[in-house]
This record gives structure tokens, sequence and C-alpha cells, in this order.
């Protein structure tokens, strides 16, 4: 599997739902998505872009870790509050973040993300 598009009526997938899917380079969020759960994309490699929906609140903790092949993370609307630290981390390659349209400089590097660099406003549609 090297795409994946996930259901408009899905609110939250479940946790390590993509876990160690290596070969997955693409997948497409719903807008209604609230919940990126524990593990939802460990280790998922070859992913190169997400985009967080804007309804998303939480991002679990490791949801994208060692995601090494990941180079761009934009947020349709705030930045949502990962669980832990880590929600990002090992997602080495990450050169861009935005919140909306304008680049989010503060999560440098993203996968270091932190509660405290949460926007406090939307930015985007």
């Amino acid at each position: 599997m090297t795409s994946i598009t996930i259901g408009t009526n899905i609110t939250d997938i479940g946790s390590a739902a993509f876990e160690h899917c290596y070969s997955l380079t693409n997948v497409t969020l719903p807008d209604n998505l609230v919940i990126i759960p524990v593990h939802a994309f460990y280790l998922c490699t070859a992913l190169k872009t997400v985009t967080i929906p804007k309804g998303v609140t939480n991002v679990g903790g490791a949801a994208f870790y060692g995601c090494s092949g990941l180079t761009r993370v934009y947020f349709k609307g705030d930045a949502p509050n990962p669980d832990y630290g880590n929600a990002f981390s090992f997602a080495t390659t990450c050169q861009e973040r935005k919140v909306g349209t304008r680049p989010l400089a503060t999560l440098q590097p993203l996968c270091g993300i932190r509660r405290s660099l949460r926007p406090t406003t939307s930015l985007g549609s």
C-alpha cells in the first residue's frame, strides 16, 4: 500500500493503524478527523507530506515517530496539542512546517514539537 484516503465519516483512526507501513508515501486525512492517536503512522518511513486537518485537536505520542522521509507538515488550523513531546520525533528530514498558509517558524525542528509552541489562534482554513 503506497497511498490511502481515509473516509470522510471517520473522526478517529485506531492506535497504530498504519504502524510499520513502510511503503506508505501519501495519506489523505478527512477534515472531520479529531484525533491522530498514538503510533498512528509510527515508522512510516516513506511518508513524505502530511496535512493535519483543521478539526484535529490531539496528536498522540509518537504518532509520526520515525517517519524519516517526512519533509513537509501542514496544519489547516491550529497546530494540535500533542499528547507527548515526541509526536514527530525522528522525522529528521522535515524541512517545511506551516499553519494555514504561513510558515510555522516556532516549530523548529518539528520533530521536537512541544505544547508550549502551539499557536493560540487559527491561521488557516
